[in-house]
């Protein structure tokens, strides 16, 4: 899957995501849920790279941290993202 499509893929999956929530909340948590249920095989620096363009691009912007909602990754704090 090219990285362009992937990050597309991704960025309307996260707005759509964004809007079912009440909080309106995204996080890199979501990315990588979406990458796995896609069933998409990355590096760790690839996983970062197509969240880094995700989240990165002018359709988010952050606005305060969250708690991680992965299990293994339950005590991190990390950051709360929503459509611009």
């Amino acid at each position: 899957m090219a990285t362009t499509n992937l990050v597309s893929q991704t960025t309307n999956y996260l707005r759509g995501l964004a809007r079912r929530r009440n909080s309106g909340i995204v996080t890199a948590d979501d990315v990588v849920n979406f990458l796995t249920k896609k069933n998409v095989r990355l590096s760790q620096n690839e996983r970062l790279s197509v969240t880094r363009q995700v989240l990165g691009a002018p359709n988010f912007y952050a606005i305060g941290y969250t708690r991680s909602a992965r299990p293994e990754a339950r005590s991190r704090t990390i950051t709360a993202w929503t459509v611009a």
